[in-house]
């Protein structure tokens, strides 16, 4: 799906969708001609815990990390819990 695609479903405008995409929290495909972005189910559940996350007062580079660990698979209940408890002190 394109941009305006996933902002219409997670209801946010576009430019929040690139600007998540900008600062590289998603990570479309390029279509075979480069001229537009694809996004999947897997970005439009990501976004979905980005807005969640932020909701909760979660820092952009709070997530970032979050999103870091779990691209690579090492995204623990105990990864949120670190992040959470950092945000406390």
């Amino acid at each position: 799906m394109r941009v305006n695609d996933l902002a219409k479903k997670v209801k946010v405008t576009p430019d929040t969708v690139r600007y998540c995409t900008r600062i590289g929290l998603l990570t479309p495909t390029k279509s075979s001609d480069y001229s537009y972005k694809n996004y999947t189910n897997e970005d439009e559940k990501r976004l979905v815990f980005i807005l969640k996350a932020r909701h909760l007062g979660f820092a952009v580079t709070e997530i970032e990390e979050i999103n870091t660990h779990s691209k690579s698979l090492k995204l623990t209940t105990n990864t949120v819990g670190l992040v959470n408890m950092n945000r406390l002190h």
